[in-house]
C-alpha cells in the first residue's frame, strides 16, 4: 500500500482503515515471515565525547536501537518506534536527547544550554523520574 504525499509505503499485507468520523486511521501490519536481516550493532564509541558519560557501561546499541540510530541520532526527523516492552525504546528517546545536547557545544568545547529545551513525555511518572536522575 502506498502512503500519502509523505512517501510512506506500508509492507505487503498491511491493511489501512480510515475512520473519518472519529478522526484517525487504523493500520494493521502483519508479523514478518522471515527473520530480520543481519544487523551490525552500533558501538557507542560513535557518539561524541560530549555525551559519552551518558553511555558508560554500554558497549553497543541493541538491534532496535542500532536500526533507528541513523534517524534518532543523525537527523532531527520525527519518528515512531513500536517495539515490545524492554526492547530499548526509552534509550532511543535518549539518543534524540543526546543529539540535542550535542548541538549545544560551543566553540570552546563547553555546553551552552541557554537555548536548550527538551520535552520528554512518557506514559508513567516513574519512567520520567528515573530518566531525570
Amino acid at each position: 500500500l502506498a502512503g500519502s504525499a509523505s512517501g510512506i509505503v506500508l509492507p505487503e499485507g498491511a491493511e489501512r482503515v480510515v475512520h473519518k468520523k472519529e478522526g484517525y486511521e487504523e493500520i494493521t501490519v502483519p508479523a514478518p515471515t522471515l527473520p530480520p536481516p543481519e544487523y551490525r550493532a552500533v558501538p557507542t564509541s560513535v557518539f561524541s565525547e560530549v555525551v559519552q558519560p551518558a553511555l558508560v557501561g554500554v558497549p553497543t546499541l541493541n538491534r532496535i536501537q542500532s536500526r533507528v540510530f541513523p534517524v534518532a541520532y543523525k537527523t532531527g526527523n520525527n519518528m515512531l518506534v513500536c517495539a515490545p516492552t524492554g526492547a530499548g525504546k526509552t534509550e532511543v528517546a535518549m539518543m534524540t536527547v543526546l543529539r540535542q545536547i550535542e548541538q549545544c557545544v560551543d566553540a570552546n568545547g563547553g555546553l551552552d544550554v541557554s537555548e536548550l529545551k527538551i520535552v520528554y513525555v512518557a506514559p508513567m511518572k516513574a519512567r520520567v523520574r528515573e530518566r531525570m536522575k
